[in-house]
């Protein structure tokens, strides 16, 4: 069985999680709108627009 890793609203969760088990196929990367940021890219010009001053 392969482990599913989601992290998005619950009700998606729920579809996703029946469709795999099911063994149709879901998407590989979903879009959160989530951005990872550290010491190496946050001046990066995608990141500074998010951050407060």
């Amino acid at each position: 069985m392969r482990s599913i890793f989601l992290v998005c609203t619950p009700s998606i969760n729920v579809v996703w999680s029946w469709q795999s088990i099911k063994g149709e196929t879901i998407p590989k990367s979903i879009n959160i709108g989530f951005h990872w940021y550290d010491k190496t890219n946050i001046d990066a010009a995608d990141i500074k627009p998010l951050l407060y001053e």
